[in-house]
């Protein structure tokens, strides 16, 4: 009836049964199998049972201890357990979440992970100042768009496919929600939001022409580094894009776990939890002091770097 514990100490139901009946004093008769030898017990056994009801259901609340509502306390903090994970290691994650976030530095970061995965953590590298590369090199560069705020918004949308690069193209294009008229000078950003296919030009002009179909179509000139696609998307917005690797950390972790799904996904998980908005990681293998290189139909892709980093 899970009155009952695995314990030395005495069952709860035996002292209320016994609290019951001493109560009585010596005016009953408390004989066992007596009528209130029988109703000491079977209150005894009633009061015992709720209390433990009320105990189990106090317990669902704190992390070392649900068991009922586990599945339920995971999915609020978005746990995703593991297919061998045992009720003490599930329990172990409720508690390390319950606990309050310490920030995205190196020490939170490294005691998450070794927390995790324990011996197969190994490294946590992250790139010397002044070594990271940036893209682009120097602000202003290529394909980034300096403009002041008060510069007319314009989007434009390309009604043809621009496929050569490095001298002046002209194609069909077309105005979009009421922006005001592309103009020869202005400095559009094409396939902004596409990765590696930004491309910043300047309109050098702006003529109309007759269609197959005897209507006025307008077309621009430019000299594009990209080749894009019909219905390229322009705009003449601001358009401030920098990027660098210093946000870029390498998980160094031994060979097994590097292909160990389970730890890989502990690793994802704790660098989730800590790790900043702006903040990416890889999650590569050890090869002594170095990073394991990758090499054609030796390594896997995913698990190594190209070179070797020593670490």
């Amino acid at each position: 009836m899970s009155l009952y514990r695995l314990s030395a100490k005495e069952p709860d139901s035996k002292a209320i049964y016994r609290s019951l009946m001493d109560g009585y004093g010596d005016q009953y008769d408390k004989s066992v199998g007596g009528r209130i030898e029988g109703l000491c017990f079977m209150y005894a056994l009633g009061i015992a049972r709720a209390r433990k009801r009320i105990q189990q259901a106090r317990d669902q609340r704190l992390p070392n201890k649900v068991v009922d509502l586990i599945e339920r306390r995971e999915a609020e903090l978005g746990i995703v357990p593991g297919p061998h994970d045992t009720m003490a290691q599930r329990r172990a994650v409720l508690v390390e979440r319950f606990k309050p976030p310490t920030g995205g530095c190196r020490l939170a970061i490294e005691t998450a992970l070794t927390a995790a995965i324990g011996a197969d953590f190994i490294k946590y590298y992250v790139r010397p100042i002044g070594s990271e590369p940036n893209h682009p090199a120097n602000a202003g560069d290529w394909p980034m768009n300096f403009q002041r705020n008060d510069v007319p918004r314009k989007i434009v949308k390309l009604d043809g496919p621009v496929a050569f690069t490095g001298v002046p193209v002209t194609v069909q294009f077309e105005q979009l929600g009421g922006t005001p008229a592309l103009i020869p000078g202005d400095v559009v950003v094409f396939d902004a939001g596409r990765e590696g296919q930004a491309d910043r030009v300047t309109i050098s002009a702006i003529t109309d022409s007759t269609g197959a179909f005897d209507e006025t179509i307008v077309l621009l000139t430019a000299t594009f580094t990209r080749p894009h696609e019909a219905g390229a998307f322009g705009f003449t917005h601001p358009f401030p894009l920098w990027r660098s690797t210093r946000r870029e950390a390498i998980i160094v972790v031994s060979a097994a776990a590097a292909q160990d799904p389970e730890k890989r996904r502990k690793v994802h998980d704790e660098m989730r939890r800590h790790a900043r908005a702006v903040s990416v990681w890889n999650i590569v293998a050890a090869n002594g002091t170095n990073t394991q290189e990758f090499q054609l139909g030796t390594a896997c892709m995913g698990f190594s770097t190209l070179p070797a980093i020593a670490y």
